[in-house]
């Protein structure tokens, strides 16, 4: 019965995300987010109420778990935060950098070994020579 009702929810979600409205109670949403505003301060609240908690017990801000020394997060969190921001930075930069560059494959090959470790680098190196 549970797994039937999520999967039904899941795509009324889904649903509600395609044709603009709020996702948890298919009301008109806001422009940036999924949420209504109703439901945004609700789930804003919540938030702070979960990250305040935590802060108190010492975990990690993002998923509750046993945290690193003198660090916000765990272990795993902190490894996807770097991965997703790192990602983010490059794409960001390469986009905005590579429109103006005359040789753009070039640029892109240069930039990337900048950037990137050095396996990422010699990945996207073979792409490019291909």
């Amino acid at each position: 019965m549970n797994k039937n009702y999520n999967k039904i929810a899941k795509e009324k979600r889904k649903l509600a995300k395609k044709k603009g409205i709020c996702t948890s109670c298919f009301k008109v949403k806001t422009e940036k987010y999924a949420w209504c505003e109703k439901c945004l301060k609700r789930h804003r609240k919540s938030n702070k109420k979960r990250y305040n908690k935590w802060k108190e017990q010492g975990v990690c801000m993002r998923c509750g778990k046993e945290r690193v020394e003198n660090k916000k997060h765990c272990k795993n969190c902190l490894t996807y935060i770097k991965e997703n921001s790192a990602n983010k930075y490059i794409h960001k930069k390469t986009h905005t950098i590579i429109e103006n560059a005359k040789d753009k494959k070039d640029y892109h090959k240069k930039y990337y070994l900048k950037i990137t470790k050095k396996k990422r680098a010699e990945k996207k190196l073979k792409k490019f020579n291909k």
